[in-house]
């Protein structure tokens, strides 16, 4: 979801990369900690015009952690809060243009939590809802300019909810489904300008589920997989304009899994990782144009995992597509 502005600025530019920027990015991304059975710092990095991935160690997490929540800006992106025997207040901050990660305690979330909903703005990121042994509405606002992260009770959740899928289109987010003492379709819409959440039920998922992948490409979002007492391959697409969402069965996923890693290039977007019982280390391919998901295997994780944060950046520079996960032993 981050663009590294490198280039002049103009009104047609500068809306495109506002819309990029909350599409989870054009050039790379990085998923990052994960569990396996441990938990993990290691960042894998996926470079989108060769659809392959790679380990990148310069970006690995400063902590061991899983059920992550990722928010990602222009330059930089934030994978914040989780899980490691605790709950955690923790953020990482990762500069796109070096691959490094560092702890950025000024952006910890304001209540420990793990699977919490990630939506990113132009010069903020939302953290929604999320579980510390219950179900909870808080959202947290972090700022991008200064790596501040406060409590935003107007941008609360309808519903308390955890595992739902996070989408972000260019003026609005959706938190979709999840999890309340039962499977959720329920849809959430934050505004960005007035930071205020209500209930969006044009935007409801076609089937409840939770631990969600979410992918976002510049006029539709895709909500993917998850669980209901099975895993699913389903895949949702939800329209930004019209705020309507429809079962989109060509974009279904090569296989039924929960906690899939997210990341979103321009034309083109991974589904990473998971588990339905085990472990994975498959990489699935959605093309936008054609709303349709294959197989990807050249992009296959460097080691089985699930849970992990999804950012995703650009190097406008070298105009080089890449994207990272990360994830090591713990």
């Amino acid at each position: 979801m981050g663009l590294l502005k490198i280039i002049p600025r103009n009104t047609h530019i500068d809306a495109a990369v506002r819309t990029i920027i909350r599409y989870n990015g054009v050039n790379k991304g990085y998923a990052m900690g994960g569990y396996n059975g441990n938990h993990f710092v290691t960042t894998d990095k996926i470079t989108y015009s060769t659809d392959t991935t790679v380990a990148q160690t310069s970006a690995n997490l400063s902590q061991a952690r899983s059920y992550i929540v990722d928010v990602s800006a222009d330059t930089k992106g934030y994978a914040m809060g989780g899980y490691n025997g605790s709950y955690l207040v923790t953020t990482d901050k990762i500069t796109y243009s070096t691959d490094t990660t560092v702890a950025q305690t000024s952006a910890n979330l304001s209540q420990a939590r793990s699977y919490v909903i990630g939506v990113s703005a132009d010069t903020k990121g939302y953290a929604m809802g999320g579980w510390n042994g219950s179900s909870l509405v808080t959202t947290d606002k972090i700022t991008y300019s200064t790596d501040t992260t406060v409590a935003q009770t107007s941008a609360n959740l309808s519903q308390i909810r955890c595992g739902a899928a996070g989408v972000s289109a260019d003026t609005k987010g959706y938190a979709m489904g999840g999890w309340s003492e039962s499977y959720l379709v329920t849809t959430d819409k934050i505004t960005y300008s007035t930071d205020t959440t209500v209930a969006q039920t044009s935007a409801n998922l076609s089937q409840a589920r939770s631990y969600i992948v979410d992918v976002s490409a510049d006029t539709k979002g895709y909500a993917m997989g998850g669980y209901n007492g099975s895993y699913l391959v389903t895949t949702d697409k939800i329209t930004y304009s019209t705020d309507t969402t429809v079962a989109q069965t060509s974009a279904n996923l090569s296989q039924a899994r929960s906690y899939v890693i997210g990341v979103s290039a321009d034309t083109k977007g991974y589904a990473m990782g998971g588990y339905n019982g085990s472990s994975f280390a498959i990489t699935d391919k959605i093309t936008y144009s054609t709303d349709t998901t294959v197989a990807q295997t050249s992009a296959n994780l460097s080691q089985a995992r699930y849970g992990a944060a999804g950012i995703s950046g650009y190097n406008q520079a070298s105009k080089n597509i890449a994207g990272y996960i990360i994830t090591a032993s713990y």
